[in-house]
């Protein structure tokens, strides 16, 4: 059950090129939700999704536009396992120019020991893929690695550990502040470099709507695909991780 990738037609050839250049000036971004399809939410289906992307220097002024291909009946019946395309747009709105486009196949559901079937987030530069995000076989602590151009993967993913790894670390960030965290580390290291953060988003967002709100820190290695990669991996583990806990 997996959709076509989305056919873009635009007026402007600005609108058709496909350009992450503007990605390469970033060191982070922050990932706004907007709080759209409440009274779907509150019916049990997740609404289309959308972003709105700005710095973590100045949360208030959006950079880019991320947007959600996926039809009523595929959120409804597959939720947060549901496949889709996406799109990022330079601005606020899709009329900005398409930098990338991110394609997420339908998989069976999160679940550990699994040897196949695993989640996966493709991303796509100007026609090309750039990079791909998958999940790895995991027992007590979920992982992903990400992957560039030709496969060979860049970095594993994963929440902060304890207890030899075999735990999450829920102090990892501090106490009580509700930040929830994925790493990212070098193949082999066990070097922070860069992470993943969702934050609390305050009451009315969390319990209400869909509007999560995620910190997105960039490894200082990472050129312009890559971090076009790791946005992609952004959306699918707001999708797989953050979308069903809402009230929880």
């Amino acid at each position: 059950m997996a959709l076509s990738p989305v056919e873009i037609t635009a007026p402007g050839s600005n609108n058709m090129s496909r350009d992450c250049d503007a990605l390469s000036s970033n060191k982070n971004v922050f990932i706004k939700q907007t709080r759209k399809g409440c009274l779907q939410e509150c019916m049990g289906c997740e609404a289309n999704s959308e972003f709105n992307v700005a710095t973590m220097d100045d949360r208030d002024t959006d950079i880019y536009y991320i947007t959600e291909e996926s039809s009523f009946c595929i959120r409804l019946l597959c939720k947060n396992a549901r496949p889709w395309n996406t799109t990022l747009h330079e601005g606020n709105d899709k009329d900005g120019k398409l930098m990338a486009t991110y394609t997420r196949p339908f998989r069976c559901p999160m679940g550990n020991c699994k040897c196949c079937c695993y989640q996966e987030v493709m991303t796509d530069v100007g026609g090309t893929q750039v990079g791909t995000t998958v999940e790895s076989m995991w027992f007590c602590v979920p992982g992903f690695d990400v992957k560039d151009s030709t496969g060979e993967t860049k970095y594993n993913m994963h929440m902060p550990t304890c207890v030899g790894g075999m735990c999450i670390n829920c102090c990892a960030e501090g106490l009580c502040n509700c930040r929830i965290p994925f790493y990212i580390y070098p193949v082999g290291s066990d070097d922070e470099v860069g992470k993943i953060v969702k934050i609390w988003s305050g009451m009315k967002s969390e319990l209400l709507t869909d509007a999560d709100k995620i910190e997105l820190e960039f490894p200082p290695d990472a050129d312009t695909n890559m971090k076009a990669t790791l946005l992609g991996t952004t959306l699918m583990i707001n999708q797989l991780f953050f979308e069903s806990q809402k009230g929880q």
